[in-house]
């Protein structure tokens, strides 16, 4: 059963991370103006690494596997920090 709720975790996860890239567009006027860049994909990790960790704190109740949680917030952290560091 708890498996099912990291599956939907990583769904979110990786739902969240899409929306957030593809929403880094939303201002371009015209699809000839929109031009793929690697800190678009930084930025989409940054946001999204925190969005995992504040689910695990806030929904712990549902993911009560203590081990799993410290590993997907370990590198939820990784991710941030490496997204934030490659940034600049």
């Amino acid at each position: 059963m708890h498996a099912n709720h990291y599956g939907r975790l990583a769904i979110m996860a990786a739902l969240s991370f899409v929306a957030m890239y593809a929403l880094m567009y939303a201002m371009v006027d015209r699809f000839a103006n929109v031009h793929p860049n690697l800190n678009q994909l930084y930025m989409a990790a940054l946001m999204t690494a925190p969005m995992v960790i504040l689910d695990l704190v806030l929904m712990g109740a549902m993911d009560r596997d203590a081990r799993a949680n410290r590993v997907i917030v370990s590198v939820s952290a990784i991710a941030m920090v490496g997204s934030f560091v490659l940034i600049r």
